[in-house]
């Protein structure tokens, strides 16, 4: 029962950091609210990117449960700058509503909420949920629906940046089991070692050089991160790069032209305890969706 309990934890640990990727990928961002006993009732989805050059369509559906008719307002800014307010357009003499932002260059964003009223006097405000993230990220300010108008980065570019973030994250699922290995039976460190190495090397081209490319043809802008940026996508890589090259670096000294552990510096035990910290913590980091930044 013991052999078997690296391989039970490791295809959990897996099937939950899958099933929630599956999860958040097939879970739009809804905001809803069908009650008959209030006076505005409404479903928006909204969509945070659009290619530069083109206009980005708002478009949502806003009804009256007592039949009153109702008004759509869009609210919408660039940084920096002061609210425009444009009316929605009803389509069809439905309960559709809709509503096109001008086009931006690339990596520029519009900031907007809706504000919509009914013929009663009755007033709703529609802005994002502020989550964790916000709080720890933003503090206090408020938070606002946007769009990024994003370049087209080049689709073998694209291609190979997925393939290498699998192919990392795969890598970390065998060190997982290794490190759990060596816990629990005081084998399989090497295979931990070298597993872990290849899927940090395998992590770092693909968020490092090919993140940058892919950020600069899509937003215009390579890196986003600390210190010059505001993007959590890149600090989070950055800070899942670092740790990884202080554990592996600190695992290893050269002698006789092979790789062997430091004595004294890092035992096995630590090394395997770091590593299985450090995969926890880059399926916790990359649980945080894409492209979060400072409004």
């Amino acid at each position: 029962m013991r052999d078997r309990t690296p391989l039970t934890v490791t295809l959990s640990l897996a099937g939950i950091a899958l099933y929630f990727m599956v999860y958040s990928m097939m879970t739009p961002d809804m905001y809803r609210l069908t009650d008959p006993s209030v006076p505005i009732n409404y479903a928006f989805v909204p969509d945070d990117d659009e290619f530069s050059r083109s206009k980005h369509y708002v478009e949502g559906t806003f009804w009256s449960p007592a039949g009153d008719s109702v008004e759509v307002s869009i609210l919408y800014k660039k940084r920096g700058t002061s609210f425009e307010e444009a009316r929605l357009q009803q389509l069809g003499g439905g309960d559709k509503f809709a509503f096109a932002l001008p086009s931006l260059a690339i990596g520029e964003r519009f900031f907007y909420y809706l504000r919509v009223s009914d013929a009663a006097g009755n007033e709703v405000e529609i802005k994002p949920r502020r989550n964790v993230m916000d709080r720890l990220v933003a503090g206090g300010r408020e938070k606002l629906f946007h769009v990024t108008y994003e370049g087209r980065p080049a689709r073998s570019l694209l291609v190979l940046h997925v393939a290498l973030i699998m192919g990392a994250m795969l890598l970390m699922v065998h060190g997982f089991h290794f490190s759990l290995v060596h816990i629990l039976s005081g084998r399989g460190l090497a295979a931990a070692y070298w597993t872990l190495l290849a899927a940090w090397f395998t992590f770092t081209i693909s968020v490092l050089p090919l993140g940058y490319a892919i950020s600069k043809s899509t937003f215009g802008v390579g890196w986003t991160g600390f210190p010059v940026g505001t993007d959590v996508t890149d600090n989070k890589s950055l800070v899942v790069v670092l740790y990884w090259a202080v554990v592996l670096l600190r695992g290893w000294r050269p002698l006789r032209g092979e790789f062997t552990f430091r004595t004294g510096r890092m035992s096995g035990t630590t090394f395997a305890g770091l590593s299985l910290l450090g995969i926890v913590l880059t399926i916790v980091a990359y649980s945080i969706p894409h492209s979060i930044f400072v409004q």
